[in-house]
């Protein structure tokens, strides 16, 4: 009979993946990311958006 041997020990622990509350704008990875997309003709949110609305109907 052969054994088959496990070429790597495990102990059933998984690190924890990166959350996405850690990736915000200023982001080393995340920065130029944003800079292609608002170099590729977005318009900001502040600049499409009135300064007040009237709710009223």
């Amino acid at each position: 009979m052969s054994e088959s041997t496990p070429t790597e020990i495990s102990f059933g622990w998984l690190r924890e993946l990166p959350s996405i509350k850690n990736y915000t704008t200023e982001h080393a990875e995340i920065k130029p990311l944003l800079a292609k997309v608002h170099g590729a003709g977005a318009v900001s949110a502040s600049a499409s958006l009135a300064a007040s609305v009237d709710l009223r109907a």
